[in-house]
C-alpha cells in the first residue's frame, strides 16, 4: 500500500474526531434573572385567611443557578477504540509491506497540530467563498473529499489537510454554490513528507490567510483563541519533534 493511504487514514481518524468533539462543543447556559415584582402594601381587610388551601394554592418556582461552563470533553472511548482498531490495521498492512515497513517503524512517533477556522456568529462561510479562497491559496480537492496541501514532487502525499468542521466532514464541489459551513478544521500531521518546521510554517501561514479572506476566527486545539505565543509554543513543540527524528534517524 503506498505511504499516501497511510497519511490519509491517520487524518481521516483526526477528522471524525475532531467534528465529532465540536459538534459536542459544551454551550454556556443563558442566565435567567429572577422577576421582581414592585414592592406593595396590601390594604386592610384583604387577608384571606383560608387554611391550607390558600397556602396550597400558591406556586413557588425557585430559580437555579446557571451552570458553569463545562471543561473541553475528554475523547469518547468510541474514538479511543477508532483509534486503536486504526492504529492496529495501518500496523498490519505495513507488515505486508516492505518498503512502507522501512518508511515508517512501528514505534515511529506521531505529532498532530490541529486549528480551527470559526466564521463569525450567524454568518457561516459560502462554499462560492471558500472554493476562492481554495483555489488561491493552492489547495487542492483529494482523498476522503476534502481539501490538502500537496508536496512537491512525484509522490503528491498531503502535507496537511483541510476538512469540514460538520458532519460528515467532507466537501462536494459540484455542490459548492448552495453549501455554507460555520467553520473549518486545518490537520497537520507529522512526520511530514516535507521539513517539518516548513510544513507547519505552511500551515500557520495558510490559516491565517484563510481566516483573512473569509473574515474567520482561528482557534487552538483546546478551541481557545489563536495567539501569538501558542503559535510560538507549537513551533517549538514542531522543532523538538524534528530533532528527534532526526536523531533517531541517525542512530540507526
Amino acid at each position: 500500500m503506498e505511504s499516501l493511504r497511510w497519511i490519509l487514514l491517520g487524518v481521516g481518524v483526526l477528522v471524525i474526531a475532531g467534528v465529532y468533539l465540536w459538534s459536542r462543543r459544551p454551550t454556556r447556559t443563558p442566565r435567567v434573572e429572577p422577576r421582581v415584582e414592585p414592592d406593595t402594601q396590601p390594604e386592610p381587610g384583604d387577608f384571606d385567611i383560608g387554611g391550607d388551601s390558600a397556602l396550597e394554592s400558591e406556586t413557588f418556582s425557585q430559580v437555579e443557578p446557571p451552570a458553569a461552563e463545562a471543561e473541553p470533553r475528554a475523547w469518547p472511548d468510541a474514538i479511543d477504540q477508532e483509534l486503536e482498531e486504526l492504529s492496529a490495521a495501518i500496523k498490519e498492512e505495513r507488515a505486508g509491506d516492505p518498503a512502507a515497513a522501512a518508511a515508517h517503524p512501528p514505534d515511529a512517533v506521531e505529532k498532530i497540530i490541529v486549528f480551527y477556522l470559526i466564521a463569525p456568529r450567524g454568518e457561516p462561510f459560502s462554499g462560492t467563498h471558500m472554493d476562492r479562497a481554495f483555489t488561491e491559496l493552492g489547495l487542492e480537492y483529494g482523498d476522503m473529499q476534502i481539501y490538502h496541501r500537496m508536496a512537491p514532487g512525484s509522490f503528491r502525499r498531503p502535507v496537511f489537510s483541510i476538512a469540514n468542521l460538520t458532519e460528515p466532514g467532507t466537501f462536494d464541489p459540484a455542490a459548492l454554490g448552495h453549501f455554507t459551513t460555520p467553520g473549518l478544521s486545518l490537520f497537520l500531521q507529522l512526520p511530514a513528507p516535507i521539513d517539518s518546521l516548513k510544513a507547519f510554517d505552511d500551515l500557520d501561514d495558510t490559516a491565517h490567510r484563510l481566516a483573512d479572506i473569509l473574515g474567520g476566527e482561528l482557534r487552538d486545539e483546546t478551541r481557545s483563541p489563536l495567539s501569538r505565543q501558542r503559535i510560538d509554543n507549537l513551533r517549538e513543540e514542531v522543532a523538538e519533534f524534528e530533532r528527534r527524528q532526526k536523531l533517531k534517524h541517525a542512530g540507526r
